[in-house]
C-alpha cells in the first residue's frame, strides 16, 4: 500500500514536529511495500509472522525511498550517490510509530470523517456517498479497502 501526500508543506511540518528534527528529507508519499516505492517516500519497514520489512529496505532504496523508519538495528545511513543520502529513524515500533503519525496528521486537519460500519455493503455505501458529496464537497476516500490495524493509518 502507498499513500501519495497531498498536502506536502503541512505533512512535512507535522514529520519534524513529531521526530524533533527539521533535517529530515522532503517526503511527497509513504508505503509499507518496497515495490510501490517511489523518490521522496518513507519507508516503513514492518514486521509479520511471514515477512520482515527490514529485508526489502535496499529495495525501497533504489527504488526512491528517503526516509528508512525501522525497528531493527540497521546500517546507519545509505548512500545512493555522493549527493542524495537516505535518513533512517530507528524506533521502538515502526506499527507504534505509524499509528502515532496518524493521530497527529488526523489532528492537523480540519475536515469531517464518515466511518462506514457493518457486515456488508459497506464498500458500495462508500462509493455511493463519493459520488453524491463531491458535486458539491470536496472529497477524499480510498480506493480500496484499508480496514485493518495497518490500512488505517496508512
Amino acid at each position: 500500500m502507498r499513500v501519495d501526500i497531498k498536502s506536502w508543506n503541512k505533512f512535512n511540518s507535522m514529520l519534524a514536529k513529531v521526530f524533533g528534527s527539521d533535517n529530515l528529507p522532503f517526503i511527497t508519499g509513504c508505503s509499507i511495500h518496497s515495490k510501490n516505492i517511489k523518490k521522496g517516500d518513507i519507508f516503513f519497514a514492518l514486521k509479520g509472522k511471514n515477512f520482515n520489512g527490514h529485508h526489502f529496505i535496499d529495495e525501497a532504496i533504489s527504488n526512491g525511498a528517503s526516509l528508512i523508519i525501522t525497528d531493527e538495528k540497521i546500517r546507519e545511513d545509505f548512500e545512493i550517490n555522493e549527493l542524495e543520502e537516505i535518513q533512517n529513524i530507528n524506533v521502538k515500533s515502526v506499527v507504534k510509530t505509524l499509528k502515532k503519525l496518524a493521530i497527529v496528521w488526523r489532528s492537523e486537519l480540519d475536515c469531517s470523517i464518515i466511518g462506514i460500519t457493518g457486515s456488508n455493503g459497506k464498500t458500495s455505501t462508500k462509493e455511493i456517498l463519493n459520488n453524491i458529496l463531491s458535486k458539491s464537497k470536496s472529497v477524499m476516500f480510498t480506493k480500496s479497502n484499508y480496514n485493518s490495524t495497518i490500512g488505517l493509518p496508512m
